[in-house]
């Protein structure tokens, strides 16, 4: 559990990190990726931030498909996180 002040100095830190490899490596760009949970891909249970270089056409992929959801689902699911 992340609490107080540390969540975003990780933040912080993560952006510092991009950029050093966005100007010292040439990247095209950089993925910083938090799995939390089994379920969600963690394997190492305690916080920690991977930070991606990327390039063009790389063939790299980060395992998530975005969705479609109708702006009623959307709303539906609003409501539930919510109320």
């Amino acid at each position: 559990s992340l609490e107080g002040p540390l969540l975003p100095r990780l933040a912080q830190t993560g952006k510092i990190v991009a950029s050093m490899l966005k100007a010292k490596l040439g990247c095209d760009g950089v993925n910083l990726v938090q799995n939390n949970g089994a379920a969600a891909g963690q394997t190492v249970m305690h916080y920690h931030l991977h930070v991606i270089p990327r390039y063009e056409n790389d063939g790299q992929h980060i395992l998530w498909k975005p969705t479609s959801p109708s702006a009623e689902e959307l709303v539906a699911i609003k409501n539930t996180i919510i109320g």
